[in-house]
């Protein structure tokens, strides 16, 4: 994009050597007739000389032709200097070309124009102000204030936004210095940036670096004019990218000040607190100020409306995946049985062997009554810790035997897991059978060749005469009741 810079002829960007002075109307009643309210540098010494450098495409020098100027010389890049006049053909002129220069590469040049006037009577050579044609990447154009957040003022009690010659300030606001070593930084997104300030009589020089580089040294310093938004720096050619600005009060002469006004930043899409879009086509655009403000993009548009649905979406992301670190509703505890290690089965519980018959003893024709069994689960023991020691019962014989209790179980309670059903079971009961003293009549002998109860006997327990573990009455061939035995026995009394 081209962009065209107008620079007064008291910017910093030109360096004026030899004898220099302000023009004025209190001195040239033709005053009036230059540009920005009658600004113009004059010289009448042979020699005296200002230098430009400048990147661009074009360099254009506007002065006048009065009767009492005569030659001057320029010279572009070192070249061989070249003569003209600034003497009119007829009536003075103002305002008009003194140097145009041929199309050049878009690069850096320098510009050296000097009074070379032979003539006493016509010793005069004046700038009004210089135009240069620039190039700069994208087609986008931003101004950023010196109030805006991307600027660094360092150190900040050493800026002040309140000083008297702040009137004609961009928007009114400015920021200025007077203490050596101040500083204040900017960093920006573009290809191309204009720095904007205050030329004063009481300004000073200052340090411009970009990127870090080697500073180079201005001076704002006017003794006659104060004109605020005057360009204090200028650089083109920029990768269209990041890059940090950075100004630095130096403080002389003494007690010289800084002022910063906003800078006007070139590129595909300028970044920053972008206040205003400028104007860039020409010269008048820059001289006046004259702003228009951005308008919203499309992009901008829609940033705004995904962004917080993005925002609101990320976070139903999030509260789900905690509750689902949390087991909660996806991870609900439930009883699979087909994943236990324990097997769903219950023992059935052995029932006790069955208490011996009653004895019959001769001599009695009644069987002793026998005491009806106590309740299966009438008791139970348990240690210390609510565990069972036995799953079986204590039960009582019948009265015609000693009270005999079975023995604790050798086998422990079984515990399994909670998701199923408590499963107890033993080994069946191989208690030792009571043994009751039968009675017998004199001279008899009575033996239990049995340990068990019933068909709990082992065979090799028993003797030939045992019949199914019942005990076998034997007398004594003198016993007198022999027959009666025999005959209860015959008669089936004892089976």
């Amino acid at each position: 994009m081209k962009v065209v810079v107008t620079l007064d002829d008291i910017s910093p960007l030109i360096s004026y050597h030899g004898d220099w002075r302000a023009g004025s109307s209190a001195s040239d009643d033709k005053a009036g007739l230059y540009s920005n309210n009658g600004t113009f540098s004059v010289t009448q010494s042979n020699n005296a000389s200002a230098t430009l450098n400048f990147v661009g495409t074009n360099v254009t020098v506007y002065g006048s032709k009065r009767f009492n100027h005569n030659v001057f010389t320029t010279t572009l890049d070192g070249g061989a200097p070249v003569s003209a006049t600034g003497h009119p053909n007829g009536d003075d002129e103002f305002q008009v070309p003194l140097y145009a220069s041929p199309a050049l590469v878009h690069e850096s040049h320098t510009l050296v124009i000097q009074d070379a006037s032979t003539d006493s009577t016509q010793p005069f050579l004046d700038i009004d102000f210089v135009i240069i044609e620039t190039q700069v990447d994208g087609d986008s154009t931003a101004v950023i204030e010196d109030g805006a957040s991307y600027w660094i003022y360092d150190p900040a009690d050493a800026w002040s936004t309140n000083f008297p010659k702040l009137s004609g300030f961009s928007s009114g606001t400015g920021h200025s210095t007077s203490h050596p070593g101040a500083s204040a930084s900017l960093t920006f997104s573009g290809s191309a940036i204009d720095l904007y300030g205050l030329v004063c009589d009481t300004c000073g020089a200052y340090w411009v670096s970009l990127d870090g580089g080697a500073p180079q040294t201005f001076s704002a310093v006017n003794q006659a004019w104060t004109r605020p938004q005057q360009m204090l720096y200028m650089a083109r050619g920029l990768s269209d990218g990041n890059h940090t600005l950075k100004v630095t009060n130096l403080g002389y002469p003494a007690q010289g000040s800084l002022n910063i006004d906003f800078v006007t930043i070139y590129g595909t899409q300028p970044r920053g607190l972008a206040v205003h879009a400028v104007n860039a086509t020409g010269s008048d655009a820059q001289r006046t100020g004259s702003f228009s403000k951005p308008m919203a993009t499309a992009g901008t548009i829609v940033a705004a409306v995904l962004i917080p649905i993005f925002i609101i979406l990320l976070g139903l992301i999030l509260l789900l995946w905690q509750r689902r670190r949390r087991g909660w509703p996806f991870n609900t505890p439930r009883v699979d049985e087909s994943l236990s290690p324990y097997p769903r089965t219950v023992t059935p519980v052995q029932q006790c062997p069955p208490l011996c018959p009653p004895l019959v003893i001769p001599g009695h024709h009644q069987q002793q009554e026998q005491q009806p069994a106590a309740h299966p689960y009438a008791a139970s023991s348990v240690v210390s810790g609510g565990q069972p020691i036995s799953i079986y019962p204590v039960r009582s014989a019948p009265s015609g035997y000693p009270s005999t209790a079975y023995a604790p179980s050798e086998y422990p309670a079984t515990t399994v897991p909670s998701v199923y059903p408590a499963t107890e079971a033993g080994p069946e009961s191989s208690g030792t059978s009571p043994t009751a003293a039968p009675r017998a009549g004199p001279g008899s002998t009575v033996s239990y060749p049995f340990t068990g109860f019933g068909s709990g006997a082992s065979s090799g327990d028993r003797s030939p005469g045992d019949r199914d573990g019942l005990p076998e009455y034997r007398e004594s061939p003198s016993t007198p009741q022999r027959a009666m035995w025999q005959q209860r026995k015959s008669s089936g009394v004892l089976i």
